[in-house]
């Protein structure tokens, strides 16, 4: 749902998000629990269920055009539960409970931008912002009595071997069993400056060319690498990651 307001000077919005979550939970599973009452194995179906959740949230969006139109600034926020997708970022919307039940992820978002416009064949624009998830981090015992982090950005969890670098789809990369790289992440910003040369704008259409610079650095939650076998932990490292990026486009646009 989304609001807009145009009172002569300036443009508003505010927007309203939900978000429905649905998920099958076989109670009977293989969490290294003792078997709740009525499960024969630990890959039985019994007692299965459907476990539905809502996440929404709100946002806002300002737009202020300055000095005759030549600089426009603009300002958005954004939060809620499980409403991560709808970011740039697309961070998580959702987690699991230890008993398989859905839990929503906090997040933010915000984003400031200016453009300016200093004549009709130049555009200038810096941007820069963010978008942050929450912790939803939950732990079970298991048979050895020790807790075993499960969640969204738990303290316990391996990140151990997120600085190194692994063959693709081999042991130890992400997504595959043995991987030592959780690497949850806390909070993505990132800067940007540009400009657009429109250099020709006549009947037979517009050529333009611009350059971009772009630095975004990324950072995890914490994690100690806890063994939940011995229940001895580790050091605790925060995965952390920067990238600096330059594009350069040509266009033409038909008349």
């Amino acid at each position: 749902m989304k609001a807009t307001y145009d009172p002569g000077w300036g443009h508003y919005e505010v927007v309203g998000i939900l978000s429905n979550f649905r998920n099958r939970v076989y109670p009977c599973g293989a969490l290294s629990l003792a078997l709740p009452a009525g499960c024969a194995t630990a890959t039985s179906v019994t007692g299965a269920f459907n476990d539905s959740r809502v996440g929404g949230g709100a946002g806002a969006t300002a737009r202020f055009p300055l000095f005759a139109k030549k600089l426009d600034l603009a300002a958005h926020v954004q939060g809620g539960d499980g409403i991560g997708r709808f970011s740039s970022a697309q961070l998580a919307d959702v987690t699991a409970r230890p008993d398989g039940t859905l839990a929503p992820i906090h997040s933010y978002a915000w984003l400031g931008s200016l453009e300016g416009h200093p004549n009709p064949k130049l555009d200038v624009y810096a941007y820069f912002g963010g978008e942050y998830a929450a912790r939803a981090a939950y732990t079970f015992t298991n048979a050895a009595g020790n807790p075993v982090p499960v969640g969204y950005g738990s303290a316990l969890f391996n990140n151990s071997g997120c600085a190194a670098e692994v063959f693709p789809g081999g042991p130890g990369a992400p997504g595959n069993s043995g991987t030592t790289c959780t690497g949850d992440i806390h909070h993505i910003i990132e800067g940007t400056l540009g400009f657009w040369h429109k250099f020709y704008n006549g009947p037979k259409g517009r050529v333009q060319w611009g350059l971009q610079y772009s630095y975004l650095t990324k950072y995890g939650w914490s994690g100690n690498n806890f063994n939940s076998a011995t229940g001895v932990a580790g050091p605790s490292l925060r995965p952390h990651a920067v990238d600096n990026m330059v594009f350069t486009s040509f266009r033409y646009y038909l008349p």
